[in-house]
């Protein structure tokens, strides 16, 4: 990109401006086998196929109006969204964390964005791991659920024969009876796995289910140990819900630093030159105020529902609870502080220097290059120019 006088005008700030270590790509880094295997991990990731299946369970009017209120949150709140992420790790290469080099003193996010990825990571792990205890125990000759007489079942437990049930009964009324004098064999096991011997220990630590959640973690690393090639060994996505505060601020901030910081004028740009089409303008219209109105709705009905269910229990745990949840958040503006402290130059240069991109280009070495030419031949960054956007912060 150059002035009127025919001279370069750089746009990206150096590593050394901003206390930053200089960019190296990762040559190693796994790429799509296939262009095929991209957007079918895409699709999946976004639509998330299995929601469409409570329609079938619905009558037709309640059908009719849940789609239109999921259509309208996909138009609204997920496609805007999923695009700006994608053009972040797409345009770059790059991962969380080293993507954040569009807006350096906003790096927090990927860290952050990592964590809450772990532990949500952590939480299905141990849900995945109780199939997986399921399938061990399956393989025995006798099913320990399946009668009594285990070490672990008690006078009380009896199985239900063959036979005892027929079509007259009611099996809730049965049940509700059954239950009364007796214990089914499957209520004492599972009391088991999950509590131990002592069937009142509600803070039993179950070894079995650590070691298949453990299993589970060892046997997606070796599927990814390869790095993701093909839509079928692919990888380990967990979606962002929206009944979290945390990920909501995150994917709040993602759009300021994509859309305001980085600028409508750049990111249109950087997305033609991905595609090789504009993108219309009402499109970031709706990513530059629509969608960031519609989480902000979403979060504040969020915290009021969290605050109304809280509200019964002890101020102690409701007081750690909040503290737990702002904790990650609460490390974006701890970041910003140290980043402007390391940097060089006033404050106010500061903060400019670390809003604006550092390195920030293609990774591979031939789109680098073919990338810094469309620059210079580009409307869009003529228009920069002439805007005068390019020494200022924030492009509004």
């Amino acid at each position: 990109m150059t002035n009127n006088n025919g001279n370069r005008i750089p746009e990206n700030v150096t590593s050394y401006d901003i206390g930053n270590k200089p960019y190296k790509h990762d040559p190693g880094r796994g790429k799509w086998e296939k262009t095929w295997d991209f957007y079918a991990i895409a699709l999946s990731h976004c639509c998330g196929f299995r929601h469409y299946l409570i329609f079938f369970a619905l009558e037709p009017a309640s059908a009719v109006i849940m789609s239109i209120a999921y259509m309208m949150g996909m138009l609204v709140f997920t496609l805007p969204v999923y695009f700006t992420q994608m053009f972040m790790g797409q345009f770059s290469s790059t991962g969380l964390i080293s993507v954040f080099r569009i807006a350096p003193l906003f790096k927090s996010i990927g860290y952050i964005s990592l964590f809450l990825n772990v532990m949500t990571c952590s939480y299905f792990m141990v849900a995945t791991a109780f199939p997986l205890y399921i399938v061990f125990e399956s393989m025995q000759t006798h099913l320990p659920w399946a009668h009594c007489g285990n070490h672990f079942n008690s006078e009380e437990c009896e199985a239900i024969e063959p036979g005892s049930l027929n079509a007259s009964m009611n099996f809730s009324d049965f049940y509700y009876e059954y239950s009364n004098n007796r214990t089914f064999p499957i209520n004492e096991y599972l009391k088991y796995v999950f509590n131990g011997h002592d069937v009142d220990n509600n803070w039993y630590f179950s070894w079995r289910i650590m070691l298949c959640t453990l299993l589970i973690w060892v046997l997606i690393g070796l599927v990814l140990y390869n790095g993701v090639e093909m839509a079928g060994f692919a990888t380990v996505s967990v979606l962002h819900s929206m009944a979290d505060a945390n990920k909501l601020i995150i994917i709040l901030l993602e759009l300021f630093v994509i859309v305001w910081i980085y600028g409508r004028l750049r990111f249109k740009r950087d997305v033609k030159f991905m595609t090789g089409k504009s993108i219309k303008s009402w499109k970031v219209w709706t990513m530059r105020f629509i969608t960031p109105i519609a989480i902000a709705i979403a979060l504040l009905v969020y915290i009021f529902e969290s605050q109304y269910y809280r509200r019964f229990g002890h101020i102690l745990a409701i007081l750690i609870f909040a503290i737990l949840k702002l904790t990650p958040t609460m490390y974006v503006p701890g970041y910003m502080i140290y980043k402007i402290c390391t940097a060089t130059g006033n404050v106010i240069d500061r903060i400019k220097k670390l809003c604006r991109p550092n390195d920030w280009y293609p990774a591979d070495p031939i789109e680098h290059q073919n990338y810094e030419n469309y620059l210079d031949n580009s409307d869009i960054a003529n228009e920069l120019v002439h805007a005068n956007l390019i020494t200022e912060t924030v492009s509004f």
